[in-house]
């Protein structure tokens, strides 16, 4: 992506804390919107939303078994998963 409000062209990064995980807050370059804190867990080798936790990842691996044709939905609390399930 090179355009748009995802785009990190368009946000300063204002704050970084690397200690349990990422700790970050962004700011918008053309409006000055400030994000709140954004939190991200370490699980996997990836940052992951901050409610998914090494010891959740490795419930869901032995618990949880997919099988050809599975689709999984993940989205943050609040933002849109049903939305993404109608979609899909």
């Amino acid at each position: 992506r090179t355009k748009g409000e995802g785009s990190f062209r368009v946000w300063d990064i204002l704050e970084e804390d690397m200690k349990d995980g990422l700790s970050v807050r962004l700011r918008n370059k053309k409006t000055g919107h400030t994000t709140p804190e954004l939190k991200f867990a370490k699980a996997g080798g990836m940052h992951t939303p901050f409610f998914l936790t090494h010891q959740r990842l490795k419930w869901l691996e032995n618990n949880c078994k997919l099988r050809n044709g599975d689709i999984v939905i993940c989205t943050y609390p609040k933002c849109g998963t049903t939305w993404a399930e109608q979609i899909v």
